[in-house]
C-alpha cells in the first residue's frame, strides 16, 4: 500500500519532471524554422565552402533550410561575437577556425571566449597549409629558402595580421633562425597575387588558395605544414622532414553553437553532421579542397579546441603580434 509519506516524497520528482518537460519537448520538435549558420569570413573561402556543404546536408536531413550568414571582419571576431550573443535555442550555429584559437591571445579585447561562450558540435575538416614561393625565386626546398633568407631580404605575404599563415610563418622563422618581413593583406587573393607578381617572394596559405597557381606553374610549392605529405602534393616534403622536426600547422573548421544550447539539440546536430561527413560525395568534395575529416565526439571537439588555444598562445606571443 502506498503511504501518504511516499506520495509526498514523489512531489519534488514530479515537479522537476514537469519543469523539464518544456525543454525536452522543444528539443524533440526542433527545428521548426530555418537554421542560421554564421560564417565569420567572406564568401568563397575554404571555411565558407565547408560550412555551406555541411549546412545544406543538415538542412536536408531536418527538413529546414540552413541560411548562411557571412559576417567577416576582425579576424573572424565579428561573426563569433554575434554568435555568442544570440539565444541558445539551436537556431544559430557558427563555423570556427584555427584563427579563433589564436585570437584568444592575439586580441586583448573581444566579445567572446572560444571555450566559455560556445558549445562544441563537431569537427568539420582539417588541412595542411602550403608554403609556396614565386616561380622565379631560385629556391626549390626549405633549406634553399632559409639559405637565401640569410643572404638577402625576403618578404612573405599573408591573408592578414595574426592569422594562421602569419603565426605559422613566424614560428617557422623562429625555429629556422631566419628573419623575413611580414606583409599582411586583406584576404588570400591579393596576397597570392603579389607573390605571383614578385612583389613578395613567398606565402603560406590553404590548398584552395594555392593549388590552382601551383598546378599552373605560377607558384612553386616547397613544403606542407602537416606531419605527413598530402595526397594533393605527394612529391612536396613536409616542413618537419625538411629540417624542422615536429613542425605542424593545421587549419581546421569546427561547428559550434552558443553556450547553453540544449544538449539534446547538440547531440542531434552532432549526429547529423557526422552522417553528412561520412558520405562518399562529401569526402570527395573535401579531398578536392585539400581537406580531410575524422570522427570526434562533442567532448573530444571541446578538448581539441582547448588544446589549440594552449598550443598557439605562446607562438602568438613570440611573434609579437597583438591587436587591441
Amino acid at each position: 500500500m502506498t503511504t501518504r509519506r511516499q506520495v509526498l516524497g514523489l512531489v519534488p520528482l514530479v515537479g522537476a519532471a514537469i519543469a523539464a518537460s518544456p525543454s525536452i519537448a522543444r528539443s524533440q520538435s526542433w527545428p521548426t524554422r530555418p537554421i542560421r549558420m554564421i560564417i565569420p569570413y567572406a564568401p568563397g573561402g575554404a571555411t565558407d565552402i565547408v560550412g555551406r556543404l555541411v549546412g545544406a546536408a543538415i538542412g536536408t536531413e531536418f527538413g529546414q533550410a540552413t541560411v548562411v550568414d557571412n559576417r567577416s571582419g576582425g579576424s573572424g571576431n565579428i561573426g563569433m561575437e554575434q554568435a555568442a550573443l544570440v539565444a541558445p535555442d539551436g537556431y544559430t550555429l557558427v563555423v570556427s577556425t584555427i584563427a579563433q584559437a589564436m585570437n584568444m591571445t592575439l586580441f586583448t579585447k573581444r566579445g567572446y571566449d572560444l571555450d566559455a561562450s560556445f558549445a562544441p558540435v563537431a569537427l568539420l575538416s582539417y588541412y595542411a597549409f602550403i608554403l609556396a614561393v614565386n616561380a622565379d625565386l631560385p629556391v626549390k626546398s626549405l633549406d634553399e629558402l632559409t639559405a637565401l633568407a640569410r643572404k638577402r631580404p625576403l618578404n612573405y605575404a599573408t591573408s592578414g595580421n595574426g592569422g594562421a599563415p602569419h603565426i605559422g610563418t613566424s614560428l617557422l622563422c623562429n625555429l629556422a633562425n631566419i628573419q623575413m618581413t611580414h606583409v599582411p593583406y586583406r584576404g588570400s587573393a591579393p596576397a597570392v597575387a603579389d607573390v605571383i607578381s614578385g612583389a613578395c617572394q613567398l606565402t603560406m596559405d590553404s590548398p584552395p588558395s594555392l593549388l590552382p597557381h601551383i598546378r599552373s606553374g605560377k607558384l612553386r610549392a616547397i613544403a606542407v605544414t602537416s606531419l605527413q605529405r598530402t595526397s594533393d602534393l605527394p612529391d612536396v616534403p613536409t616542413v618537419a622532414e625538411s629540417g624542422l622536426p615536429g613542425f605542424e600547422v593545421l587549419g581546421w573548421n569546427t561547428l559550434l553553437a552558443p553556450a547553453g544550447t540544449p544538449p539534446a539539440i547538440l547531440d542531434r546536430l552532432h549526429d547529423s553532421t557526422a552522417r553528412a561527413l561520412a558520405q562518399p560525395q562529401m569526402k570527395e568534395r573535401l579531398d578536392q579542397l585539400g581537406a580531410s575529416t575524422r570522427p570526434m565526439s562533442r567532448d573530444e571537439v571541446g578538448a581539441f579546441l582547448r588544446g589549440e588555444v594552449a598550443k598557439w598562445g605562446p607562438a602568438v606571443l613570440k611573434s609579437g603580434a597583438q591587436i587591441d
